[in-house]
């Protein structure tokens, strides 16, 4: 729906919100109130902090239409027509407040693109302004708890982390069908909520700070740091400002969450290791190495012709563990091949410790998501 918002300042603060409907723009017409709560920050960052509000909806009626309990009167009375102002108080908290302060063009249009990207998303009432040197961002609360608090706060088996790898691919893929790439996840920027109990727990996956997202197709979100290492992928670290621009890519925000998980929480390493390892024989692996090699089009004729023996000798020879590793994962995507492939291969990777690079082996996870449920039955 259409709305206008005004505010009330009060000092150098922003204090309230009236959400008017339009296209009436009229106070008499009822509208809501929206209070930021100042006194209870949901949290911080470089950014500014974040507060929650509280909400009241305001209408008016004719004491005619109220019943007697709230101060109405009968139809015939001549107070009938006299117009009462009802409000509702609501302490649920359905609006944030994003606060800091503005220091140079970048923050600005960071905040430009939290405004335009969040609305394209989530909807509802978004409300980007300046008091001076301070911007207030008023949002829908998105639902759910940090996936960083989240993590530290319970003790995960394999599969639950799986089924969170999974909500969080869900989400992602999602998004990128809107065109929009997020350009900065981390497990502080990923909101996950709890569904159900036990055997049946699933979880439900939002991100927030859209403030360095960007649209493909079209140029990347970048930053110049030579010396920086991180969770952007190495292509949008441009080491000067003469370096080519990089080009939107949905594997920008696929390296975000692999490096933050792998780092920060052991994601892939314990899942390898844990999940996969104790389901898989060296003979599998043997194997899968030689159909992989065999089936590609530039070792065909040199292992087509020759036993698993020979293959074994000539990969020992001939073939480091970055090369192999190369082949296999072009070989599976152009050959969509089995989820049973696709986890032979990154444990292959794994045991190796020659993962060639996190954007080759995400590269498998994409084509993770296309089977979920046959994934969920490894554990």
């Amino acid at each position: 729906m259409p709305f206008f918002v005004t505010i009330i300042q009060t000092g150098d603060r922003l204090t309230r919100y009236k959400v008017i409907p339009a296209p009436s723009g009229s106070l008499d017409e009822g509208y809501t109130e929206i209070m930021p709560d100042y006194s209870r920050a949901l949290g911080s960052g470089v950014f500014g902090s974040v507060y929650g509000a509280q909400t009241q909806a305001v209408s008016f009626v004719t004491r005619g239409q109220l019943p007697e309990i709230m101060g109405g009167v009968p139809a015939a009375s001549p107070l009938a027509g006299v117009r009462v102002q009802i409000i509702l108080n609501d302490f649920e908290n359905f609006y944030v407040i994003k606060t800091g302060t503005i220091v140079n063009a970048a923050d600005r249009l960071n905040l430009a693109n939290e405004e335009t990207f969040f609305r394209e998303i989530y909807g509802g009432i978004v409300d980007l302004r300046y008091l001076g040197s301070t911007y207030y961002l008023l949002i829908s609360k998105v639902p759910g708890t940090r996936l960083s608090t989240y993590l530290r706060g319970h003790v995960l088996n394999n599969c639950e982390k799986l089924k969170i790898l999974l909500a969080i691919l869900a989400a992602l893929q999602k998004l990128h069908q809107k065109g929009i790439i997020h350009g900065d996840l981390h497990a502080r920027n990923i909101l996950i909520k709890v569904v159900g109990e036990g055997g049946d727990r699933k979880y439900k996956v939002h991100f927030i700070d859209f403030g360095f997202s960007y649209r493909m197709p079209g140029p990347a979100r970048y930053i110049v740091d030579a010396g920086y290492v991180g969770h952007f992928i190495p292509e949008r670290v441009l080491k000067t400002v003469a370096d080519p621009i990089p080009q939107a890519d949905p594997y920008h925000d696929l390296y975000s969450i692999a490096y933050s998980l792998q780092r920060s929480y052991r994601f892939e390493s314990d899942l390898l290791n844990s999940v996969l390892g104790a389901k898989i024989s060296a003979e599998d692996l043997e194997h899968q190495v030689i159909e992989a090699l065999c089936l590609n089009e530039k070792y065909y004729f040199k292992f087509a012709t020759r036993t698993p023996a020979e293959v074994k000798a000539i990969l020992s020879i001939n073939i480091s563990n970055e090369l192999l590793a190369g082949i296999l994962v072009k070989c599976h995507i152009k050959l969509q091949t089995s989820l049973e492939t696709l986890m032979l291969t990154n444990y292959l990777l794994y045991i190796n410790k020659s993962l060639v690079s996190i954007r080759e082996t995400l590269k498998l996870t994409v084509l993770i998501l296309v089977r979920q449920q046959d994934f969920l039955n490894l554990c």
